[in-house]
């Protein structure tokens, strides 16, 4: 069996490793279509708490450019697709702009994961358009005041000026991620969170679609000891169910009763047999 001293090898130059150039597809409907899978970097130059990521790989490593476009090329010609995925945790590769530049010569689509408003400008923003994509997504997680104890001290004015460029260019939907259940949320978070949706609601021009999931405390994170509270995530998802209802907007609220079940898995807990 494999020792439990064993550590992971993490890749530091990403051009020396090999690349999955060939990715078949299964046949049927698929969430992004039949794509091309471009990975750009490994790790994450933000310290969420809640997240994952910082210990599964504490450095960042980005591919570089001549790489990249090494792959687009040969992906593109072996696979013969015409819309690249782009994947990674940020999206933070300090030549972005040029990537897309590229997909954008090769006249291929491409899409691109959730937006960190920190990283955005007005030229970012008119590549992805111009690369097809019609939703932009972005994660404000909760009202301001709580943001700083989940490692995102972030202030709404970045959400709001991110609405105000975004009505520059013809998207549909500004797509934002919320928590409930996080540590210390109380109903007064919830009603400044309502408030917070509203004014990007205001602000924007496009589609406002929230997506509210209940958080899960993941192992060996800074957060990983908090509780997940069953009783008090319902009563959120109840609070923000009735407001966004309100408001005669798109939102989607996660089952609590399956996030529930994500957590007693993270504690290697057995499973009740009834909700």
């Amino acid at each position: 069996g494999i020792s439990k001293f064993a550590k992971p090898t993490m890749i530091k130059d990403l051009d020396k490793a090999p690349y999955p150039l060939y990715q078949p597809m299964p046949e049927g409907r698929l969430l992004f279509g039949k794509v091309f899978m471009l990975e750009v970097e490994r790790g994450c130059p933000f310290r969420c708490y809640f997240c994952a990521m910082p210990q599964m790989r504490q450095m960042i490593t980005h591919r570089s450019l001549s790489n990249i476009k090494e792959i687009i090329d040969k992906g593109l010609e072996i696979n013969k697709r015409n819309k690249v995925l782009i994947y990674s945790p940020s999206f933070a590769h300090p030549q972005k702009k040029e990537i897309l530049r590229y997909l954008l010569s090769k006249k291929v689509e491409f899409s691109i994961p959730s937006i960190k408003v920190e990283l955005a400008d007005e030229e970012l923003l008119d590549l992805i358009r111009q690369g097809g994509q019609r939703t932009l997504t972005v994660a404000p997680e909760c009202n301001e005041k709580l943001r700083p104890a989940l490692g995102k001290p972030m202030k709404d004015e970045l959400f709001y000026n991110f609405a105000r460029m975004a009505n520059k260019f013809d998207f549909e939907t500004i797509k934002m991620y919320f928590m409930i259940g996080l540590p210390g949320q109380e109903e007064q978070d919830l009603k400044e969170m309502m408030d917070f949706i509203k004014e990007m609601k205001k602000i924007s021009k496009h589609k406002i679609y929230a997506s509210i999931n209940p958080f899960v405390p993941k192992p060996m994170t800074k957060l990983a000891d908090m509780k997940f509270d069953k009783t008090k995530v319902k009563r959120h998802a109840a609070y923000l169910k009735k407001e966004l209802g309100k408001l005669g907007m798109r939102f989607k609220l996660a089952s609590v009763s399956n996030y529930h079940n994500q957590w007693l898995l993270g504690k290697a807990e057995k499973l009740p047999l009834k909700d």
